[in-house]
């Protein structure tokens, strides 16, 4: 996993980006990010990244600022927390677990019979995946019938 590099550092190598592409004598875009990327020992992806996010930040570009992602991702953490996965020993997945404040301030009521509907959901996945789409075709719906009888 790549190493979270300090702001300042990403500020001074998106600065130094748009200061020589200010020059009259500047090569395109991608040259000049791919000539200062190795002086800072970075790759050039990287920086190019830096420049369209610092372009984004300045409103120069569309796109989610900085901050906006911040936010997003911290709103993405809270979200997360609100609901806990439940899984049985084999590691498949049951349901989703909330707490009951969270379903209260979002003037929610709790399902009765949460764990009856995913098994059932997942019989009925199991019976499509083996019996109906393993047999694409099927003279009729009395011998599907037949078949699960059996």
């Amino acid at each position: 996993m790549p190493s979270k590099y300090p702001q300042p550092f990403k500020d001074r190598a998106t600065r130094m980006v748009f200061d020589r592409l200010d020059d009259e004598d500047a090569p395109n875009r991608y040259t000049v990010i791919r000539e200062t990327a190795p002086k800072l020992r970075i790759a050039a992806e990287t920086l190019r990244r830096w420049v369209e996010q610092a372009e984004v930040d300045a409103g120069n570009q569309p796109g989610v600022r900085m901050q906006s992602q911040e936010e997003i991702r911290k709103l993405k953490g809270e979200n997360a927390s609100t609901a806990a996965c439940q899984w049985d020993p084999q590691d498949r997945f049951l349901g989703f677990h909330w707490s009951s404040q969270h379903l209260a301030q979002a003037e929610l009521a709790a399902s009765v019979g949460t764990y009856d509907n995913t098994f059932a959901e997942t019989v009925n996945g199991l019976y499509k995946t083996e019996l109906i789409y393993a047999r694409l075709v099927w003279p009729s719906a009395t011998e599907v019938e037949f078949q699960t009888m059996n």
